[in-house]
């Protein structure tokens, strides 16, 4: 694998640390899937579905104009995803948020149903208003 490639795939999920990047990253995503996981701080993000992320990343044609990973620790309050984060616990749990709203929602570390909602909700790589 080229070394860009790796670069990217090092900075394919990024972390949420306060409301504003969150608000920044919502409002730069038209169209585009942000698929978040939500975590304990202490706990941290999961590193079990990170190989997925990067499987679909590297799988998927114009990924990064279709889809967007973030990670959000349980102490970074965001209005939006309150009702949410009060939820998490020492498993994952997963939002799909596009064009400002929830679309898909998994508890737990279920690759098959993260990878499956990804695939239903990304916006088509020719869809002009991304």
């Amino acid at each position: 694998m080229a070394a860009a490639m790796r670069a990217k795939l090092a900075t394919l999920i990024t972390a949420v640390e306060s409301p504003e990047q969150w608000d920044e990253i919502v409002s730069g995503l038209g169209k585009k899937l942000l698929v978040v996981d939500l975590h304990k701080k202490w706990c941290g993000p999961c590193e079990v579905m990170r190989p997925i992320f990067e499987r679909i990343f590297l799988n998927t044609d114009e990924c990064e104009n279709r889809c967007s990973f973030v990670s959000v620790s349980d102490e970074v309050s965001i209005e939006a995803l309150e009702a949410y984060t009060a939820k998490v616990t020492s498993k994952p749990f997963f939002l799909l948020w596009k064009q400002n709203e929830i679309v898909g929602k998994v508890d737990g570390c279920n690759s098959p149903e993260v990878s499956g909602l990804i695939n239903e909700h990304m916006p088509s790589a020719l869809d002009d208003d991304m």
